[in-house]
């Protein structure tokens, strides 16, 4: 289309940066820019979120500017009427069509992948997900924190803009930008580290193939809620996720790919609760025992005798 990065941001309704945010894969376009782009571009937002439109040529790509006036071919002349007696048509054979032959087809691979995944073009980050986001005053994207009664609400509505506008909102300046952050409320004891009633923050990953082993990770379940706990990403094997707490009374389980809605890495926590000092039993008896040798020291210096 010859157009640069501020026109077509000017076009869309936004900002140049924003643009070049979407172009690099730094962010997710929100729906109201999905819809904009469409009409920029003269096709569906079906098509633009589904279809490789890569592959077409830039001319090819229907725009308003471009778009062609249908042509009707001219009327066609009026058949002669027949005359009104006419010699009677012998009848004629036509033997019955031949059945088609099954086609026998080579077998499908087998994925390499053993899941069904919420859609695995997804989990690989190949489609674009409508991630719902809310921004204030100054353009900028909030934080929506979701306590632990907005749950329910939340596995129902994280994809909707208007129950998102309804979630309490912050921001922080320390986070690094160009990602998209949800804070998440802790609410229970299985990590030890994250007490009951923490706010963990997480950014939204894309790619759940690219998950790291032995991170802390908030996934949303359609089944389990909302769980914050070490990952070990089985993906790749068996389509799993295996779930690991710092709480020696919870075993590890593992959830299914197809069952997660979201996962978010735990980037920050914000805590009312400061960490205690775990005063060991073994680190008291070695204390005492320095205790015990200092005083012993002392005594035998007392002891010996004053020189002259």
């Amino acid at each position: 289309m010859g157009l640069t990065q501020e026109k077509m941001a000017a076009m869309i309704g936004i900002k140049r940066s924003l643009l070049g945010a979407y172009e690099e894969a730094r962010a997710d376009p929100r729906l109201n820019n999905l819809q904009n782009m469409a009409e920029v571009f003269g096709v569906s937002v079906d098509s633009l979120m589904n279809e490789d439109l890569t592959s077409n040529s830039e001319d090819a790509l229907p725009t308003k500017s471009h778009q062609t006036e249908r042509k009707f071919d001219a009327p066609r002349p009026r058949p002669e009427p027949l005359p009104r007696y006419t010699t009677p048509m012998q009848p004629t054979y036509t033997p019955p069509p031949t059945p088609p032959q099954p086609v026998r087809q080579a077998p499908s691979p087998m994925p390499q992948s053993r899941y069904n995944a919420h859609n695995q073009e997804y989990a690989e980050a190949k489609k674009i997900r409508v991630l719902s986001v809310t921004v204030d005053n100054n353009n900028q994207e909030n934080i929506e924190y979701v306590t632990q009664n907005n749950v329910p609400a939340y596995l129902k509505g994280f994809a909707s803009p208007e129950f998102l506008e309804k979630l309490p909102k912050f921001s922080l300046p320390t986070l690094p930008q160009g990602q998209v952050y949800r804070a998440f409320e802790a609410g229970n004891e299985t990590m030890l580290s994250i007490p009951k009633g923490t706010v963990v923050i997480g950014s939204y990953v894309r790619n759940w193939y690219n998950l790291i082993s032995g991170k802390i990770y908030i996934l949303v379940t359609a089944r389990h809620g909302i769980i914050c706990k070490w990952i070990t990403n089985q993906i790749q094997e068996n389509g799993t996720f295996l779930l690991s707490s710092d709480n020696p009374e919870f075993e590890d389980y593992g959830v299914l790919a197809d069952d997660v809605l979201e996962i978010w890495e735990a980037k920050m926590f914000i805590s009312m609760q400061l960490p205690e000092i775990d005063m060991s039993l073994q680190k008291l008896t070695s204390i005492v025992l320095d205790l015990q040798q200092e005083m012993m020291k002392m005594r035998k210096q007392q002891q010996q005798p004053p020189r002259y």
